[in-house]
């Protein structure tokens, strides 16, 4: 009577179902030393792009050296070359017209709002508001 009948539910699978849900360790992505180029101030997001790690690595990088940052925060050159010296990079102090300063990101944005484009034409009709 109290034996599994059709009301039961899928009593013997849910064990099963659970055990094929392990989950496999994945092997952490070759470290490669990048020459990021810092200037004179820079968000922990930004950072965090050029040395191409999650922003929470470098938030956590700050907060062992006694400093509590957001991700939108800005950084000074000198606290963002200490990071990237700790996060095993080469820091390299940007100048303000130096090229290498900004990101590809900004780069490809820049030159696509420099091509010249068709000009957008609408047309839109009067309104009467009465």
């Amino acid at each position: 009577a109290g034996r599994g009948g059709w009301r039961s539910g899928p009593r013997g699978r849910r064990g099963a179902r659970d055990r094929d849900d392990h989950q496999v360790a994945t092997a952490p992505a070759e470290h490669r030393a990048i020459e990021v180029h810092v200037p004179e101030t820079i968000t922990v997001a930004e950072l965090a792009h050029k040395m191409a790690i999650k922003a929470s690595e470098v938030i956590k990088a700050l907060m062992k050296m006694g400093q509590m940052v957001t991700i939108n925060q800005p950084l000074d050159q000198d606290t963002a070359m200490i990071v990237v010296e700790e996060m095993g990079h080469t820091a390299v102090i940007a100048a303000l017209d130096d090229p290498e300063a900004f990101t590809e990101e900004e780069v490809q944005q820049a030159e696509a709002e420099a091509l010249p484009r068709a000009p957008v034409v609408t047309v839109m009709g009067h309104v009467d508001h009465g």
